[in-house]
């Protein structure tokens, strides 16, 4: 009788990781993904053989439904950031409150369907050798955390950042140039770069659209421009992702290449990447440094706890983590100002600490 294994029982992923390199040096020559020869995967494959036939079809169709699931996501985030732009627009031809709280409002729609792409976003993270082809587009998508510094005024400081630098040129070129030019957090596209240009730093709305309005002052013209292109550049590299996570695209290519086990595998390690670089890491600095818009932080909590929980009951499915694992929800933050000790209660907060850290130390073993 065959042996049957469960998916903790598949070898580790610096193993596969490993017999994937192959993959990436024919990636760097230029060969189509569907060009790719099969011996690394027909070597890997001998893993899943000693799975019944009813437990790789198991197995296959909850990652379909995943997958599915991401390219939905994928779509309609990219819908979300259509609308963004068209508001962007709006505002920019004339800058009031009232456009300025619905630019801001689309935002945070977009940024939490965005967060479905979450773990995806990971995949690097957790097997870089087949996946580091994709790590820019991630940068360029969600730096995080990012250096308000870099793009504009922030606190007492006055006339920093690229808005206020003249010898940097104001165009997607430049600006693509200038984004993470010496450090990640160096960023000046992506999500939370365009959330800082709408919010500014705790600055009311009025005095927020006064930074916007039409003139002669050479920053504010910066400034305008600015937005327009972090907002575009952005609806355009999603269009990217959402080519790449199509039949055919890049990402999908990848993914499925590798065997299921080893698709639960890089689901499970990048689940765990998520809570640990996206989640934890925020929660656990006290000092609360990284920017993030008012109001909107509790949010994103809200919405990222839901993902991993998610992915919880897809690798519990898949018998990839014990049935006792969960991470536990959070209460009270939708309508919290900021993640601060008087929005999340300490007690609050070390719990969802500690479950994420064994979430963590589970999907490592």
């Amino acid at each position: 009788m065959r042996k049957r294994i469960s998916a903790l029982s598949m070898p580790s992923l610096p193993s596969l990781v490993a017999l994937f390199a192959l993959q990436l040096s024919l990636l760097g020559c230029n060969e189509a993904p569907e060009q790719l020869q099969d011996e690394t995967i027909t070597e890997i494959k001998t893993e899943s053989l000693l799975l019944s036939q009813d437990d790789e079809l198991k197995l296959k169709k909850l990652v379909a439904e995943y997958w599915k699931a991401v390219r939905v996501s994928a779509s309609d985030n990219r819908q979300k950031l259509s609308v963004l732009n068209e508001l962007v627009d709006d505002f920019l031809s004339n800058p009031n409150e009232g456009s300025l709280l619905a630019v801001k409002e689309q935002w945070l729609a977009s940024y939490l369907s965005y967060q479905a792409l979450a773990t995806v976003a990971q995949f690097h993270q957790s097997m870089p050798n087949v996946y580091a082809e994709q790590r820019n587009i991630w940068l360029a998508i969600d730096p995080y955390p990012i250096a308000v510094g870099y793009i504009d005024d922030f606190g007492p400081y006055r006339g920093v950042g690229i808005v206020n630098d003249l010898l940097v040129e104001i165009n997607e070129s430049s600006v693509r140039s200038q984004h993470a030019i010496t450090d990640p957090s160096e960023a000046i596209l992506g999500y939370l770069p365009l959330g800082f240009l709408l919010w500014g730093d705790n600055i009311s709305n009025a005095e927020r659209v006064n930074d916007y309005k039409i003139n002669d002052n050479q920053n504010t013209q910066r400034r305008r421009q600015l937005l327009e292109i972090v907002s575009t550049a952005l609806a355009n590299d999603i269009k990217v992702l959402e080519q790449w996570l199509s039949d055919t695209g890049q990402i999908d290519v990848l993914f499925y290449r590798l065997p299921v086990l080893a698709q639960i595998e890089l689901i499970k390690r990048s689940s765990a990447a998520f809570a640990e670089h996206r989640i934890l890491a925020v929660l656990q600095d006290e000092a609360q440094d990284d920017w993030r818009p008012n109001k909107i932080w509790p949010k994103v909590l809200s919405v990222q706890v839901k993902q991993l929980n998610e992915n919880i009951e897809l690798l519990k499915s898949a018998n990839a983590l014990p049935l006792a694992i969960s991470v536990d929800a959070v209460a009270n933050t939708e309508a919290s100002p900021v993640l601060k000790d008087d929005v999340i209660s300490k007690n609050q907060n070390a719990k969802l600490i500690e479950s994420l850290e064994r979430l963590i130390e589970e999907a490592r073993n």
